[in-house]
């Protein structure tokens, strides 16, 4: 998921944390962190062959009804993918069990 320093930042303020994170905390560590490991995604996403290049990037700042839509959108073609090969498998399984026989 993606999100701009304004948001990330507004959201972060409106939380407590225990304890409380040391001055500066966001724009020295969490913020640069996001960013770092954000690039390594991004660049690991275009690479031809990587386990990352099917992954969604979703926009933080969308409506969150609008990203678990996606997200259960592709939930089901996984789903629904997942039990057609299961399917494929159990018929060539008892294809090769009459063959046997």
């Amino acid at each position: 998921m993606t999100l701009d320093l304004a948001t990330c930042k507004e959201r972060r303020s409106g939380r407590v944390y225990d304890p409380p994170d040391p001055e500066n905390y966001f724009e020295m560590l969490a913020w640069p962190e996001y960013q770092k490991h954000l690039n390594w995604l991004m660049k690991a996403k275009k690479e031809e062959g990587s386990q990352w290049s099917s992954l969604k990037v979703l926009d933080g700042t969308a409506d969150v009804v609008e990203n678990a839509k996606i997200i259960a959108s592709d939930l089901m073609k996984v789903a629904i993918s997942t039990k057609r090969q299961k399917t494929k498998m159990n018929r060539e399984g008892d294809a090769e069990v009459e063959e046997d026989s």
